[in-house]
């Protein structure tokens, strides 16, 4: 029998848990929202950032980044403010995308705790600390 590779068991660990949050969003009404819109909100601040900011935080291209925020623009979670006419116009939630953002939150805390529940809290921390390594090991 051949070996599962960690980064196949990661996938795989995320695809069972992500579902949860769409299935949440879509219970509060949040219809449109798919996974690929986690990482706009993610990284959105209640004050606005600039496209090419949630890019970076996200890692991903500023088009990338574009296509999500005029998809969310359109559906209504999102606005653009211009401060000046010189500088790009600033991304921010509207009530309808921080509405979003708290049942996000709130899904994320519950996850939390169910994955405290299932691996025990010595695993649990075990599990948070070897992802960070990871994540700092690019």
């Amino acid at each position: 029998m051949t070996s599962i590779s960690t980064q196949t068991l990661l996938i795989f660990a995320v695809r069972a848990w992500a579902p949860r949050l769409t299935r949440a969003l879509h219970a509060a009404g949040h219809t449109n929202l798919q996974p690929r819109h986690g990482s706009v909100f993610m990284h959105a601040d209640r004050e606005g950032a600039f496209v090419r900011t949630l890019s970076e935080r996200a890692g991903i291209a500023k088009s990338a980044m574009g296509a999500l925020v005029d998809e969310l623009e359109r559906f209504g979670y999102l606005a653009r403010r211009s401060e000046r006419f010189d500088c790009p116009p600033l991304i921010v939630p509207t009530a309808r995308g921080l509405e979003a953002i708290g049942i996000i939150r709130e899904c994320n805390r519950q996850m939390e705790i169910k994955l405290q529940q299932t691996l025990g809290n010595a695993g649990y921390q075990d599990l948070r600390q070897a992802l960070q390594r990871l994540a700092e090991s690019r």
